[in-house]
């Protein structure tokens, strides 16, 4: 089941003018290793990487909304990351996720 974020945007407009620039941003591969530190434990990997955002495959469930805490192992990656979970889907031992990065570089 494919879950969205339901929390209301700030500003409508602000919303449809993000989701066009996240849907247009390049994606590149990125596999790493991924451990979730917040809001429950888990660990999975990276699937690709945009300007934005990463999307994941983790062993525990993330919902739209969660904000998490998380790091991800790769030689290009600053460390440490705070992201908000935009959509998520359930597989069978855990879930796949688009996350919107909120830390700045």
């Amino acid at each position: 089941m494919t879950h969205l974020s339901s929390s209301p945007p700030v500003s409508s407009i602000r919303q449809v003018v993000y989701d066009r620039y996240r849907r247009q941003a390049r994606r590149l591969p990125l596999h790493a290793l991924v451990e979730v530190h917040e809001p429950m434990g888990g660990t999975g990997v990276t699937i690709n990487a945009s300007t934005g955002g990463l999307r994941v495959a983790v062993d525990c469930l993330l919902r739209p909304g969660d904000l998490c805490l998380l790091t991800v192992d790769d030689e290009g990656w600053p460390g440490v990351e705070r992201a908000r979970v935009i959509w998520s889907q359930d597989v069978r031992d855990g879930c796949i996720a688009g996350l919107q990065l909120l830390t700045l570089h």
